[in-house]
């Protein structure tokens, strides 16, 4: 089959043709384009785990390496940046402001071996043992920012207005990490309550669960948004 695709590039964008299989991905059809001028675009792992593939694929917030040619419409695949995300150049973008938005609360700790206790101070990182381990299933995409009606509140026109939240909202990637930190019952769920109840916390959310479909690996942050409604 035959991939079109139109990329944005600034204020404009770029029309390319990709020769694709049926099971091919959006990053299949990119990395096999011929003329692709130059398009810049980001991808590592090709398998969802990464994250940093995410872009627009005709308007929804999808990883380009998890969004196979089959499963859209016929006709152009239309690409774009992810919103509520720094622009490096065309749909390649940055994710500072993600992680601008989660708050510390260790986030990355030392793994817990036979006799250690909690608080101990992380150990170094000179033996594959001591590295440090991820404790959530979070990819730090940004699609859930990304899909947030409140975040990106109406139609994805690339304007000032368009990226202008509708409130302040910590965001969906912060609650549920907040959620995940209290269920843990660990140092800093003191801290992670305080986020929660905020103005910017629970309060803000209009439930949408948009964040929820939007996420690749089923982190669900609109559900433990919901239990952290639970008295």
């Amino acid at each position: 089959m035959i991939a079109k695709l139109s990329v944005a590039r600034g204020a404009g964008r770029v029309e390319i043709e990709a020769e694709a299989p049926e099971w091919a991905t959006v990053l299949d059809a990119l990395e096999s384009a011929d003329g692709t001028q130059g398009i810049l675009y980001r991808h590592s792992c090709h398998h969802g785990s990464c994250g940093v593939c995410g872009a627009l694929v005709n308007g929804a917030p999808r990883l380009l390496c998890r969004t196979r040619l089959s499963e859209l419409p016929p006709g152009v695949v239309r690409l774009d940046p992810l919103p509520y995300a720094t622009v490096i150049a065309d749909i390649a973008v940055e994710p500072g402001p993600l992680f601008d938005s989660l708050p510390d609360f260790g986030y990355l700790r030392p793994p817990a071996r036979p006799g250690s206790v909690p608080d101990q101070a992380p150990l170094p990182s000179d033996r594959p043992e001591r590295e440090r381990e991820r404790f959530e299933d979070c990819i730090e995409c940004g699609l859930c920012l990304a899909a947030c009606p409140v975040l990106v509140p109406v139609e994805r026109d690339g304007s000032d207005e368009a990226k202008r939240p509708i409130r302040p909202f910590v965001g969906p990637a912060a609650l549920g990490m907040a959620r995940r930190e209290i269920a843990k019952g660990g140092p800093a769920s003191r801290e992670a309550r305080a986020v929660a109840a905020a103005p910017d916390g629970v309060a803000a959310c209009d439930r949408a669960f948009a964040c929820s479909r939007a996420c690749p690996r089923g982190v669900a942050p609109g559900r433990l948004i919901e239990e952290l409604r639970r008295p």
